[in-house]
């Protein structure tokens, strides 16, 4: 992994762990990653993690359609709009009026004191 950055970086996007492959926890190549990623002191935002979390741990969590529930290792949670049309969720049988009225992000954690 030659590839990483030796110097700092503001942040890291995490998209490597899927949820329905198990990510590639157990490749050599993704501990490398989890090492260099706990060595460098960067913010990290995971894209539509998997809820048990990852072995990179996040800062925040971006989840795409319907969220799920997350434990602490993915972050403050937000929900992406990604403008699915109503017909998909009636044709799966649900309900849904769409919350994020003019936003595009909204945060499901509670808020910071």
């Amino acid at each position: 992994m030659t590839d990483l950055p030796n110097s700092a970086v503001d942040m890291i996007v995490n998209t490597l762990d899927g949820t329905d492959d198990g990510g590639g926890s157990d490749e050599t190549w993704y501990k490398t990653i989890v090492e260099w990623v706990g060595q460098n002191k960067a913010r990290v935002l995971a894209i539509d993690p998997p809820i048990e979390g990852s072995l990179i741990k996040a800062n925040w969590c971006l989840t795409l359609a319907l969220p799920l529930s997350y434990n602490d290792r993915c972050g403050q949670v937000y929900l992406c709009d990604l403008s699915i049309p109503h017909k998909v969720y009636k044709e799966a049988g649900i309900v849904y009026r769409s919350p994020f009225a003019h936003k595009f992000v909204i945060p499901l954690h509670a808020s910071e004191p």
